[in-house]
């Protein structure tokens, strides 16, 4: 706007409003203009930031294609997944056949050491079931312990052979194999469980054994105490079991009585050793003389260790006691001549003898080349009876 109302040009820049249409005075021109400040060509040139026109078509072909596209990506994805899961499921199946395995291996290494025997000494374990426990037990527990497992019954004890004596103990051996669990104990009875058939009564004090052999019958030479005192302990453990006294320092238990002068029940050695003959022979009773406690210790361990290993022997056969004869290292022995093999084997038959030497045989051989010609001679009358000698 004009202040002075002359036509003089506008000092001030002219302004221009959006939103309406406006007309504005420029010196003697009116010029007008529109809010949107567009021409009348922006109809003819759409902007490029205006969407193309979509048609109904077009759109069902492109909601087609995004069905495709997400229908492949969900089998794919699918697929990925069960692939994920299948590897996943080897992958464990693996780990439970490799550990398998692994397993079946320590267990076939166990089987084969088990049967050459390495582990006899965990498969054994001796009890004192029977008679004075606790003075066995004062004897070989220290020594026994270190080695093998050992265990004690009392009245209360499922062994059934308990019996309360002094004197003397009642001692068994049982076992199982490692792979099953090893030395068992006294309250484990089960078809795994074996007891040896080997029983033994160890005389921790000898007077007592000695007791039982002084009333005999001297005329018959029988025992009826100490073949009392042998049924008793049988039908205890069985007429099948095999029966061993181990008499532990009964020499000196005789030399002692003998020196004692308030001692009656006095016994020599000589009826010691008739009564140790009587129970062989008679009741198929093995005894054993110890002289102290080291060595009755080491018999107890002894035939512990010696139970311990008897699963693992070869059973004995006939072939066991022949032995192989050494093969021949001189080549002039013609092997299709028997001659020559007689010879040869009478040779080694020499050799056998204590005291002579390959040297001799060979001068008998070349004499009398076979056992049979040597015979033959001894029994002519060609020689007198020095000469023969």
């Amino acid at each position: 706007d004009d202040d002075d109302g002359d036509d003089d040009l506008l000092v001030s820049s002219p302004t221009f409003t959006r939103g309406s249409n406006k007309s504005i005075k420029i010196g003697t021109e009116i010029a007008t203009t529109t809010s949107s400040l567009t021409c009348s060509e922006s109809n003819e040139n759409p902007s490029p930031l205006r969407p193309p026109t979509v048609k109904e078509n077009d759109w069902k072909t492109l909601d087609e294609r995004a069905r495709k596209r997400a229908a492949q990506k969900y089998r794919k994805g699918k697929l990925t997944a069960d692939r994920k899961r299948d590897r996943e499921a080897q992958r464990a199946a693996n780990s439970e056949a490799k550990q398998r395995d692994k397993e079946d291996k320590t267990k076939r290494l166990l089987l084969e050491q088990q049967s050459k025997g390495k582990f006899a000494k965990l498969e054994i374990s001796l009890v004192i079931c029977g008679g004075d426990v606790i003075g066995c037990r004062r004897l070989i527990e220290d020594e026994v312990q270190a080695v093998y497992a050992m265990h004690c019954c009392t009245e209360s004890s499922s062994c059934g052979e308990f019996l309360q004596d002094k004197g003397w103990g009642l001692l068994k051996w049982k076992r199982r194999d490692h792979t099953l669990g090893g030395a068992p104990s006294i309250e484990i009875e089960n078809e795994d469980v074996k007891w040896m058939d080997v029983s033994t009564l160890l005389f921790h004090d000898a007077g007592s054994f000695l007791d039982l052999i002084y009333e005999n019958d001297g005329a018959s030479g029988e025992y009826p105490t100490l073949t009392s005192f042998v049924d008793k302990i049988r039908s205890k453990i069985g007429m099948h079991m095999r029966l061993v006294f181990v008499l532990h320092c009964v020499m000196k238990e005789i030399a002692f009585r003998w020196n004692n002068p308030n001692k009656k029940l006095r016994i020599t050695e000589d009826e010691l050793h008739h009564a140790i003959t009587y129970l062989l022979v008679n009741l198929n009773v093995e005894c054993s003389i110890t002289s102290d406690d080291t060595e009755t210790q080491r018999y107890i361990l002894g035939l512990t260790r010696a139970l311990s290993e008897l699963p693992y022997y070869d059973e004995p056969t006939e072939l066991h006691c022949i032995k192989k004869l050494r093969s021949d290292k001189d080549d002039t022995v013609d092997a299709n001549c028997g001659i020559q093999k007689a010879q040869a084997c009478w040779i080694r038959q020499l050799q056998q003898i204590p005291q002579l030497s390959l040297q001799i045989a060979l001068n008998i051989a070349k004499y009398y080349p076979t056992p049979k010609s040597l015979w033959d001679m001894y029994q002519s009358n060609e020689l007198d009876i020095y000469q023969k000698r």
